[in-house]
């Protein structure tokens, strides 16, 4: 009888002691490439001095890491510049620059395949904008539609 009554508090008192099952690992979400930003962007917004300018359709923008270029589809015309990217900084900064001066300085955001680029004409890094919600020359608003 005390057998029957003893070992079921054994059992129990041991599994209390057991290892908790094992976790499944975290899928860690790959960091995301700041630099990823080459590929024909459409203009989704633009913004200039806080007013939203119409979309032109006609305009599309083409980027590698190391270069931004405005393109007219019916022209076949584009304006280019020199893009240098940062993404340490903090938000990720960039320049734009023609010939040896730069001309813009901004910050951007990447999230996938959707690019928020603000930005102003200057050239110190040091007075970009870095707040997305507030005050900026420009504000665009991109998506990517070829890589």
């Amino acid at each position: 009888m005390r057998l029957r009554v003893l070992l079921p508090i054994l059992v129990a008192a041991l599994l209390g002691f057991a290892p908790a099952p094992f976790h499944k690992p975290e899928r860690r979400r790959q960091a995301e490439d700041l630099t990823d930003v080459a590929g024909t962007w459409q203009i989704l917004s633009w913004e200039f001095a806080g007013r939203k300018s119409p979309v032109e359709r006609a305009l599309e923008i083409r980027m590698t890491r190391e270069r931004f270029a405005f393109f007219e589809k019916k022209t076949g015309h584009q304006d280019v510049y020199v893009m240098r990217l940062d993404p340490a900084a903090s938000p990720p900064a960039f320049t734009l620059s023609s010939g040896k001066r730069v001309e813009f300085v901004g910050s951007y955001r990447l999230r996938r395949d959707e690019l928020t680029l603000i930005f102003d004409e200057d050239e110190r890094p040091q007075r970009r904008p870095t707040d997305f919600g507030g005050p900026a020359e420009y504000r665009f608003v991109l998506r990517r539609v070829r890589r």
